[in-house]
């Protein structure tokens, strides 16, 4: 336990470490601001459609075969959708007014049936609006983030830290370690390491997520849904399988660059190959 807790220490107190942890959360800082203006883009949307609507009423002449009447309820729609504080009536509006475009046609019909699925949910759970594709709340925004981007950034940061960590003990290809204590094995002390390094990473990512998420939007709900293979399903159903998952890819990713280690005895070696390793995956995916 003793010689975990030194190469514990030994990673923790790398002060690269903490740079990529600061870049972690500047790369978090600046996701979540995009988030938020995608949401401000929607309300500038309902905005600028309200305008072409009006304009579209005051061009149609009344021997057009366009129904104006369709146009007149999407004008009241929009109005009500920008002056409405009730998000029961919002969401009622909203879903009014994509039953109107689905009736004639307009738009993609997929996206049209997803979004009015969505609405309907956030209003049987009487949950205020949050994008599930750019969401803001704390809750949605961290599991979103985590899925999304941190398992990502953790498995860069472990790739970078553990690369040095697994061969610093290699001097001209040998292991200095087995001349210091030749009976022990430290195989499972450097992978429960490389584990325990990438779900604090994981962790304090998500943690700093969470707080700047709440500071700004507050807390959320785990009712919130997220489009998995064109089915709805709440946050509170897929946390657990998804920490599992990612828990047994930190895993594996260890492993794997434990093995490298061993292989190339060089840290420039591991890098270089871990990176190439990773860009291959990134392209699979």
């Amino acid at each position: 336990m003793s010689q975990f807790r030194f190469l514990f220490k030994q990673v923790v107190k790398a002060r690269k470490n903490l740079v990529l942890l600061l870049i972690g959360f500047l790369i978090i800082s600046g996701v979540y601001f995009y988030n938020k203006q995608q949401i401000l883009n929607v309300r500038q949307y309902h905005q600028i459609n309200l305008r072409m609507l009006e304009y579209a009423v005051e061009d149609l002449s009344e021997d057009t075969t366009i129904c104006i009447e369709n146009l007149k309820q999407k004008v009241d729609l929009s109005k009500r959708i920008l002056s409405e504080e009730d998000m029961n009536l919002i969401y009622d509006c909203s879903i009014r007014s994509i039953n109107l475009d689905l009736e004639e046609g307009i738009g993609n019909k997929p996206k049209l049936l997803m979004e009015k699925e969505y609405l309907r949910h956030l209003k049987t759970n009487q949950l205020e609006y949050d994008s599930y594709t750019h969401p803001i709340s704390a809750i949605s925004f961290t599991y979103w983030i985590m899925t999304d981007h941190l398992v990502f950034l953790v498995i860069l940061s472990l790739i970078f830290i553990l690369s040095r960590q697994f061969t610093f003990k290699y001097k001209n290809q040998v292991n200095i370690f087995k001349f210091i204590s030749p009976k022990k094995n430290n195989f499972h002390l450097e992978i429960v390491l490389g584990v325990v390094m990438g779900l604090m990473i994981l962790f304090i990512m998500m943690l700093f997520s969470f707080i700047l998420s709440y500071y700004f939007e507050g807390l959320g709900s785990f009712l919130y849904p997220f489009l998995i293979e064109d089915e709805f399903i709440m946050i509170a159903q897929l946390i657990g399988p998804s920490f599992i998952v990612i828990f047994v890819l930190i895993m594996i990713v260890v492993i794997i660059l434990y093995v490298l280690a061993m292989v190339f005895k060089d840290r420039n070696k591991v890098l270089m190959v871990a990176l190439g390793l990773f860009l291959v995956a990134l392209n699979i995916l």
